[in-house]
């Protein structure tokens, strides 16, 4: 679900002041001072929940965002994650941490502390609850300040959270399955406690890096460099890293890759949209080198030619 709050498009004589009240006490719990009170002030997130687990795609104009001692009062201390695309700045006082884009850092809304967006900025804000954090994290403390330079694991939380987004998952157990990595995934980039870390990586780190992999396989079938050496460069796993997480689902690259080609030509072949267009084209775009190759794919896997799909009156 997406929200966009604009001063230009709310009614009043001062918009800002209630565009910072709303967005600051209802929805960060902050006060709000803006680099530049005269420009127009915006603030989008497109917010998605499971578990215990909430996050958002965040944008804003240039802020400042205190967590101040009043309103400590509340008693909240549930966990921000934060994963900037642009510099930011973090203060708790007496600290002042400069944050690059591509890092991140954690928070607790049960300590005064300062978030500067220093330009037009973007990223992901995730809250979490702080009671299963802590018992992976026994270092957490209990309001914790923490910088978090760029890792392969922020890679791979952030495209987990494209994914489900994009899946609008509505299984109840499918979303709470989806919650528990997502919390297991923020506790790896943190540095969980062996223990909990190798479970972590051996369950939710595992089905969320092969989820990621067969998401970007079906995005770039048609790609002519779909192989494993092409995925072991975009998601930082040697090929045989690669090999071992379709080997433990009972499969392999080449047969998934096989498997995805031909299912995605059969969606093709049987969309009345798509009954103009040659079947060598769909063979194509599915990443066949020729019609032929899609011919023998799709009779080993559905026992019939591309053509008997096809919708009546072709």
């Amino acid at each position: 679900m997406e929200f966009l709050f604009s001063s230009g498009t709310l009614p009043g004589s001062d918009p800002v002041a209630a565009m910072k009240e709303y967005v600051g006490r209802e929805i960060g719990r902050c006060e709000i001072d803006l680099a530049d009170d005269e420009k127009p002030f915006e603030y989008r997130i497109a917010v998605n929940s499971m578990a215990e687990v909430t996050w958002g795609r965040v944008s804003g104009t240039p802020m400042a965002m205190t967590r101040t001692p009043q309103l400590l009062a509340d008693g909240a201390d549930d966990l921000m994650l934060v994963l900037a695309d642009n510099a930011m700045q973090i203060e708790d006082g007496k600290t002042e941490i400069a944050v690059r884009p591509g890092d991140a850092f954690m928070l607790s809304l049960g300590r005064v502390t300062t978030v500067r967006l220093l330009e037009n900025c973007s990223g992901w804000s995730m809250r979490l609850p702080r009671r299963p954090l802590a018992a992976a994290l026994a270092h957490l403390g209990e309001a914790p300040f923490m910088h978090l330079p760029q890792t392969t694991g922020l890679t791979l939380l952030r495209n987990y959270l494209r994914l489900l987004d994009a899946a609008q998952i509505i299984d109840p157990a499918l979303r709470s399955t989806a919650g528990r990595h997502v919390q297991d995934l923020s506790a790896l980039v943190v540095g969980a406690s062996r223990d909990y870390a190798e479970q972590a990586r051996l369950t939710s780190a595992a089905t969320v890096r092969l989820q990621v992999i067969q998401a970007d396989m079906e995005k770039h079938l048609g790609h002519p460099g779909l192989d494993l050496g092409w995925l072991s460069r975009r998601h930082g796993l040697s090929p045989r890293q690669i090999q071992r997480l379709f080997a433990a689902r009972d499969t392999s690259f080449s047969e998934q890759l096989r498997w995805m080609r031909v299912s995605a030509a059969r969606r093709m072949l049987e969309d009345p949209r798509e009954v103009g267009r040659p079947v060598i084209a769909i063979a194509l775009d599915c990443g066949f080198p020729e019609a032929s190759a899609l011919n023998r794919a799709f009779r080993q896997a559905f026992g019939i030619r591309p053509t008997d799909v096809r919708p009546a009156g072709r």
